[in-house]
């Protein structure tokens, strides 16, 4: 989300958060600043893969909201600015195809959609496949405190020569 900072001609990313319904039900979400994204995990199908470890298939949606009070038809005023929904959305994709973690294989756009909502801040969700990896219960992470016994024996006679003065000592 970081890439979605300073780019020409348009506004950065404000927020983003896991979506939690902030949209559905405005009056029981605090009042979020656009354009922001909320990211939602999709259903996962996990497979044990050895040693305890799952591996899981699924989508991870990526909602876009951005405010547009703009027009877009040909001829319009302020036809750039209602054009800078569809140059934010391009954005937000080329940062996430194809970004990946070492637990997360590259995401890879499936498919997108566009909200029919006719009003103010235009929604557009965006989803990638994907597979992680799950190794929290890996079989080699489950170590055992041991408490081992030592045992000291004290020797009573030094193995080392006994220190000797030097008797050529001058005061």
């Amino acid at each position: 989300m970081a890439t979605l900072q300073n780019m020409p001609g348009l506004p950065n990313l404000a927020h983003y958060d896991k979506q939690m319904g902030q949209f559905t039900s405005p009056e029981l979400a605090l009042v979020l600043p656009l354009p922001c994204v909320l990211i939602e995990f999709g259903n996962f199908n996990w497979e044990t893969i050895g040693r305890n470890n799952q591996k899981g298939e699924g989508v991870i949606s990526f909602s876009v909201y951005f405010e547009n009070y703009a027009n877009s038809f040909t001829g319009s005023l302020n036809q750039d600015i209602a054009l800078q929904f569809f140059e934010f959305t391009e954005a937000v994709h080329v940062a996430l195809q194809g970004y990946g973690l070492d637990f997360m294989a590259p995401l890879n756009r499936i498919g997108d959609a566009e909200d029919t909502e006719q009003d103010m801040i235009i929604m557009s969700v965006i989803n990638y496949q994907t597979t992680i990896k799950d190794l929290t219960t890996d079989t080699r992470r489950s170590f055992i405190d041991i408490d081992p016994g030592i045992n000291v024996e004290y020797k009573k006679e030094s193995s080392r020569p006994p220190v000797v003065p030097p008797d050529d000592f001058i005061l």
